[in-house]
């Protein structure tokens, strides 16, 4: 019976979903064309058909004259959140972009959507990376701090551009990157990591005194653990 109701279910909502589009078609006038695109979005969503209603929600910010500011924001979230699960990033930054220029966010939704923004742009240095093209994803990385400086996902972002500086033994572009970090996350364990990291760095810049207090504070630290042991 559940299997059953389930399939009319799906059934119904082909229908609806095929009449909507009708409807849109043959009265493009219409004042409810706004109402069906967007109910036909929802029932797309429903259906685990992302790509329709990306599209359908495309027609609906884009219809002239422009929309009322509500179906506006539905349309964009839509849009913003379908191409980031169709692994579309660049697209659903773009998006993103466009929906945060809307009124009518919350101080929560603004903060959600910067950080799903600022997550296009991490995912799509990511892409750079297993495309093997290295530094154009250590500065893509990068770009996570320029989009949304406090986003959640900055941290892990500036540490993989460092590490992927220091990959290419760009370690001019590596140091400045690895210095901010340590200072914006003091008590962080990755921050542990940091002086080596800037110890070689600076060694292969030949800037060997930076090198040496680099090794100094590596020294410091273990003092300081042996200490805490004793």
């Amino acid at each position: 019976v559940a299997q059953q109701t389930e399939t009319d279910i799906t059934a119904l909502r082909k229908r609806k979903i095929a009449a909507g589009v009708q409807f849109a078609k043959s009265f493009n006038s219409d004042p409810h064309v706004l109402a069906v695109l967007r109910s036909i979005a929802e029932d797309q969503l429903a259906a685990i058909d992302i790509e329709s209603a990306v599209e359908t929600a495309g027609l609906l910010v884009n219809r002239k004259p422009t929309p009322d500011n509500s179906y506006l924001l539905y349309g964009w979230k839509t849009i913003a959140n379908g191409e980031y699960d169709l692994k579309r990033y660049k697209v659903a930054e773009v998006a993103y972009q466009q929906l945060l220029l809307l009124p009518g966010l919350t101080a929560d939704e603004q903060t959600q959507y910067h950080n799903k923004q600022a997550m296009a742009v991490y995912q799509q240095a990511a892409d750079l990376e297993r495309a093997g093209k290295t530094e154009e994803a250590a500065a893509g990385f990068l770009r996570v701090a320029q989009v949304y400086p406090q986003a959640d996902i900055r941290k892990n972002a500036d540490f993989t551009a460092a590490a992927l500086y220091l990959k290419l033994e760009k370690y001019t572009a590596a140091i400045p990157i690895l210095t901010e970090f340590e200072a914006r996350y003091p008590n962080d364990e990755l921050s542990a990591t940091i002086p080596a990291k800037l110890a070689v760095a600076y060694e292969k810049t030949g800037d060997y005194t930076q090198a040496a207090a680099q090794l100094e504070v590596i020294s410091d630290h273990y003092a300081q653990k042996d200490k805490e042991m004793a």
